[in-house]
């Protein structure tokens, strides 16, 4: 199975987590880049994940709820993705409301 795993980090918490993740399954990693924090704007990906089995993707919890360049993501690609799995990295609150908004 090949498996990709996207993520969006600001201090390198996720971006640990993402990259024992793909350490573990053998995967793909690419990491959502974006030039303002607050945006919904992000750099188009290398990795198209219609050509992976299944997606991980990876946000910190920002407000709340996942970061704007992972909505940005999910919102661009939802129709080119077979599965779908996420986590993300919290110090507080947010987790339950991030992985609701996050499958709808």
């Amino acid at each position: 199975m090949q498996s990709l795993i996207v993520y969006y980090s600001k201090t390198g918490r996720t971006r640990k987590i993402a990259e024992e993740i793909a350490e573990q399954l053998h995967g793909d990693i690419e990491e959502i880049v974006s030039d303002k924090i607050e945006s919904y704007e992000i750099k188009k990906s290398i990795k198209h994940p219609s050509l992976y089995d299944v997606v991980i993707i990876g946000t910190p919890i920002w407000y709340f709820t996942m970061t704007r360049p992972i909505r940005t993501y999910i919102t661009f690609y939802k129709g080119s993705i077979k599965h779908v799995a996420f986590f993300c990295t919290s110090g507080g609150i947010g987790v339950e409301r991030a992985f609701k908004d996050m499958q709808e």
